[in-house]
């Protein structure tokens, strides 16, 4: 099993949200969350249209965000 780098950073998300969909049996869905649920819906949604949480980030955010991934597998090498 391979390891993560430890890469943590906080991500903007709304605070609520509606999300639309269907059911397996083609009806009509919608779900509304409001803070965890809100997060975790747009996390799942990320997934499925294949969005890193690191596309989230601000550009000066990423840049650092990419440094600390970089030192992190450097030092994983290291080991």
């Amino acid at each position: 099993m391979s390891e993560r780098p430890g890469l943590l950073t906080k991500v903007k998300r709304a605070r609520r949200v509606a999300v639309r969909g269907h059911s397996r049996h083609g009806h009509p869905v919608e779900i509304r969350g409001e803070e965890l649920l809100a997060r975790a819906l747009q996390h799942e949604i990320d997934h499925l249209e294949g969005t890193l949480f690191i596309d989230r980030l601000s550009p000066f955010r990423r840049e650092v965000a990419k440094k600390k991934l970089k030192k992190a597998l450097a030092d994983r090498e290291d080991d």
